[in-house]
């Protein structure tokens, strides 16, 4: 939690406060330090250099001291149970720069900022009251256990002996513990330091408790926003030994809640001593903007954080179909007939600069293109011969070209989708259609080192949209033409063609080409078991999708249909949403292709023109 100054130094100053102005017992002069703008009784980095008055080292008794006020106790507990996976969503943004405005309800408005996030790893982050001004200062680190917040008691200075014992402690564990689980971590002992002035060493006493409380909707920015709520509560302790031996208590509480992405966004905060007095009365805190990694937060209608992406590069170019070759780093596009001057073509369109150039002529009409795993070979289908040619890469050599066939024994087919098989780039599956007929889906085939292969599926069947398995032993087919209800198709590869296994029904709005990934099958919005063809999960309505990255990972356009801004939404797994970027542009997305580039770069098939987003959240 992020106490105010007075919160964190207690604590320290507070309970010194009370001795130094007579509310304790034992003398009532004012200790070292305890005067505004004091240092405390000394420094040094873990209170090994530092001396009580006494003159023994910290955490030794000074003759005549009663060992059993407060005796040495370290404790942490943690709850049991499976602890909760946020799938790469980030609560805890500490970027340089990064910024929060608040509005208090005392008032006046609260600014946290990150000032500094230094090469070891360690963040500083001030808050500034608009009144009372600097009210904190802390220093943060994040670790693969979660946030850490370093001297958490604030008692580097005056309690140097509790600094040595916590240094630091992870304030927000990650993953989550389980719901209503109590984290509790204790210290206490011997202070090494004399507060009262009677000669002797005093004690204390710290604890941290924390629960979190699950995911609950707040009013931030006028946008319901799904937040992390968490539960803090520090008690920190001075036990005098002179007189009565007085123990003065400061009881900080703090209710945070945490949106992905951004931070806190609302937050209560209090702090009472044991006499029932406020130390800081009971206020809240809200968030009225933020800038986060740059760019300024933004919610959107569904209370999600939504930012633009790092880069949008649109490239000009009239084509027919996109795929990237890894190997060149290079993708390319198939330019119809019809573009004056490049076409019958393909563009190539470097990954990296953006700059294009065209392929000498590869045939006529050139629209469905494939490039093997390997980098070796690109397939294109040409839809003014009916064919499918085999390229060699990168020289762009003919091999070979395959005539397709004829459907219902006047209507030439072409290629309406391609896929190489990931084992061996001489055998591809290639979906078929009919312009001239209506739906005009005309089966699939398999085509093995230039040669068609006898065993094929029928029109209507199979799929229009195909793509091979990892293992090369099966191709997914999905149907965009079988009505509200689209159908995906598990297709068996043999030595003579191809055989049809099983097909159900699936809810896709949008076909895009199905792929499979750590036993996921993702077609359209929806993810399938690769086993069995049960549903999974339904991703956004109206998505065209595709995996990304070297994990798992999910990204989906989402349709803006000429009422809204399209967005890329990212989902660590089928159930949770780790991000959305906007694209800045307005658009009916049904023929749009996701072709995923090198890491952080994800190139989009559109009608004219491909554009390449780059972004952190692609890699």
């Amino acid at each position: 939690m992020t106490w105010r100054r007075s919160l964190r130094v207690w604590l320290v100053l507070g309970a010194l406060v009370l001795v130094s102005c007579g509310g304790g017992e034992g003398g009532g002069s004012t200790p070292p330090g305890a005067e505004a703008g004091g240092d405390g009784a000394g420094s040094g980095d873990g209170g090994g250099g530092t001396t009580n008055p006494g003159g023994e080292s910290p955490g030794t008794p000074n003759e005549g001291e009663d060992p059993a006020l407060l005796p040495t106790l370290s404790e942490d507990s943690n709850p049991t149970g499976p602890r909760l996976d946020l799938g790469g969503r980030d609560y805890f943004p500490l970027n340089a720069g990064d910024s929060w405005v608040f509005s208090s309800s005392e008032g006046s408005t609260l600014t946290r900022r990150v000032t500094n996030a230094a090469a070891d790893g360690k963040r500083d982050l001030e808050e500034t009251d608009s009144v009372a001004g600097l009210v904190s200062q802390l220093t943060y680190s994040l670790s693969a256990d979660g946030v850490v917040v370093h001297d958490p008691a604030g008692a580097k200075d005056d309690l140097p002996e509790l600094y040595r014992v916590l240094p630091s402690l992870i304030e927000y564990p990650v993953p989550f513990y389980p719901v209503d689980g109590v984290r509790r971590i204790v210290r206490q002992g011997n202070a090494g330091v004399d507060l009262d002035g009677d000669g002797k060493s005093d004690f204390y006493r710290f604890s941290f408790e924390q629960v979190f409380k699950g995911f609950k909707g707040r009013t931030v920015m006028g946008r319901t926003v799904n937040t992390a709520h968490y539960s803090s509560t520090a008690t920190a302790t001075v036990q005098l030994t002179g007189g009565v031996k007085p123990a003065h208590t400061v009881v900080a509480q703090e209710e945070v809640y945490l949106a992905a992405g951004v931070g806190p966004v609302y937050m209560e905060r209090s702090a009472k001593r044991e006499t029932g007095e406020w130390k800081v009365a009971p206020h809240t805190l809200t968030l009225q903007s933020a800038v986060v990694g740059g760019n300024a937060v933004i919610f959107d209608t569904d209370g999600e954080i939504v930012r633009d992406a790092v880069s949008v590069t649109d490239i000009s170019v009239s084509h027919n179909d996109l795929v990237y070759d890894r190997i060149g780093n290079v993708y390319y596009a198939s330019v119809p007939a019809w573009v004056s001057a490049v076409g019958n073509r393909l563009a190539i369109i470097s990954a990296q600069t953006g700059s294009v150039g065209y392929s000498p002529v590869v045939g006529s009409d050139p629209g469905a293109l494939a490039v093997s795993a390997s980098g070796d070979v690109l397939y294109v289908g040409l839809n003014g011969s009916g064919e499918v040619a085999r390229f060699s890469l990168p020289e762009m050599t003919l091999i070979d070209r395959v005539k397709l066939p004829v459907y219902a024994f006047s209507f030439q087919t072409n290629a309406e989708t391609i896929s190489v098989s990931p084992i061996d780039s001489s055998v591809v599956v290639v979906s078929l259609t009919a312009p001239e007929v209506s739906p005009g889906h005309a089966g699939v085939v398999l085509i093995r080192n230039g040669v068609l292969q006898p065993r094929a599926l029928p029109a209507y069947d199979g799929g229009n949209v195909v793509a091979f398995d990892p293992a090369g032993t099966r191709v997914w087919g999905l149907d965009a033409y079988a009505g509200s209800l689209e159908q995906i198709y598990r297709i068996g590869v043999r030595t003579d063609g191809l055989e049809l296994e099983s097909v159900v029904q699936v809810p896709v709005a949008l076909p895009s080409i199905p792929q499979e990934r750590n036993g996921m099958l993702l077609a359209g919005e929806v993810v399938l078991s690769a086993a069995d063809l049960a549903l999974q999960a339904t991703l956004p309505a109206s998505s065209i999708c595709s995996f990304v990255g070297n994990i798992p990972r999910i990204v989906c356009v989402q349709n803006g249909g000429g009422s809204g801004v399209n967005k890329l939404n990212f989902f660590s797994d089928p159930y949770t949403r780790t991000g959305r970027l906007s694209l800045g542009m307005t658009a009916d997305i049904s023929n749009w292709k996701l072709v995923p580039g090198p890491r952080g770069q994800l190139a989009i098939r559109r009608y004219g023109s491909v554009t390449l987003v780059q972004d952190p959240l692609l890699e």
